[in-house]
């Protein structure tokens, strides 16, 4: 097997992954999503970040039990619905990091749509980051 077919089959592996997590989240079964990412084997991969980070979300919510409407991952939400979602908490938490939010407009909208517990897994994703430059 050449170098080419050897990246073309991880490429096909990368998008079945996360085609298979697009249709478990769709279907509303965030358990086996949590269950995905209880294995260690699934850990740590950047084609699989957003998904790892809703399920680490999901986790936390769960273990505090965060009222389901005060909740990251709500149960008619989509796979598009969360990441965007997930996009969204990001930028308003670099925005707020850099003091980007002169008006505190920011900070308000993380109170106001984000668990505590949401935002400290977005916050801690990225202090990991920072520390592995």
């Amino acid at each position: 097997m050449s170098v080419s077919d050897e990246m073309k089959s991880l490429i096909e592996v990368q998008k079945d992954a996360r085609h298979a997590l697009k249709m478990l989240i769709d279907l509303g079964r965030r358990d086996e999503v949590l269950k995905v990412f209880q294995k260690p084997e699934y850990k740590g991969y950047l084609y699989l970040r957003e998904y790892e980070t809703l399920a680490e979300i999901e986790k936390t919510e769960q273990k505090y039990q965060i009222p389901c409407e005060r909740r990251f991952w709500r149960q008619q939400d989509s796979e598009r619905e969360l990441i965007k979602r997930l996009h969204q908490l990001r930028y308003l938490f670099i925005r707020k990091m850099f003091d980007a939010d002169e008006n505190k407009k920011c900070e308000e909208q993380i109170k106001d749509l984000y668990s505590e517990y949401a935002v400290e897994c977005v916050e801690n994703q990225y202090n990991l980051k920072e520390s592995n430059i």
